[in-house]
């Protein structure tokens, strides 16, 4: 009897893992890295594209700043093109999808959540380097700031001659 409830424990863990598979290229099917989901926690990086060009995002600092928090975020530009100012736009969440349907429908609805942003940049990203930016997200409560979920766009590029 034992080996029978083990044995369906471990089918359970791999259909646990087949689902979170699934989901996982679902996600990247639809969105190929047009959304940066990114933990509010310093450390690592995620590749976040725009219609111009290709960034990494990660987070160096998280503060508590009037009734939110300050974000303290670095943006690579690996490429040769420096970028004339910026909009990241997104939100903020407690957890992360229990669904490819909630996913979709979280990440398609900026506009309507109440802990979205929209904050406009007019520094440079200048190219092959990190550019140190800060995010201001208010009202925000610790325990639903876990993660950033977040789209950039980009106003003008220069070339080199």
């Amino acid at each position: 009897m034992q080996t029978k409830i083990n044995d369906i424990r471990q089918i359970n863990d791999r259909l646990s893992q087949a689902e979170q598979d699934i989901l996982d290229l679902k996600f990247n099917q639809k969105y190929r890295h047009r959304i940066a989901i990114i933990g509010t926690t310093p450390g690592g990086y995620v590749r976040l594209d725009s219609e111009t060009g290709t960034f990494l995002v990660s987070v160096l600092d998280v503060v508590p700043y009037l009734d939110g928090f300050k974000v303290f975020l670095s943006i690579g530009n690996p490429s040769y093109a420096t970028y004339n100012g910026f909009t990241l736009k997104g939100y903020w969440a407690k957890t992360l999808f229990s669904s490819f349907e909630k996913m979709d429908e979280g990440l398609t609805a900026f506009d309507s959540k109440p802990n979205s942003f929209e904050k406009k940049f007019v520094d440079e990203l200048k190219p092959g380097s990190w550019n140190k930016v800060t995010l201001v997200v208010t009202p925000a409560k610790a325990e639903e700031f876990k993660y950033l979920i977040l789209t950039i766009e980009t106003d003008s590029i220069s070339l080199f001659n």
